[in-house]
């Protein structure tokens, strides 16, 4: 569990009464980040995995054919790839 100083947790509770104040929702802000990022990795595949794998299903794949889709942005867009592997 992390510890906070007197000054951090007052900055905290600054936040979460500012939270209380606009209405915020905690889980429709989940909910929405979880969204966000389920369009992001659709467009990843998209862009990347679908152009070379068609409608095939993955685990039909040679691991050849992923590594040769994922080894391009592997070192340029780590991010990119590792999303490409959630499949």
């Amino acid at each position: 569990m992390d510890t906070f100083g007197l000054p951090q947790t007052r900055e905290r509770a600054k936040l979460c009464r500012q939270q209380l104040a606009d209405a915020w929702d905690p889980i429709e802000h989940r909910d929405t980040e979880k969204n966000e990022r389920a369009v992001q990795w659709i467009s990843t595949l998209r862009k990347y995995a679908i152009p070379k794998f068609g409608k095939r299903a993955i685990s039909g794949l040679p691991k050849q054919h992923i590594v040769d889709v994922l080894e391009p942005i592997w070192t340029t867009k780590t991010e990119t790839a590792s999303r490409a592997c959630r499949v």
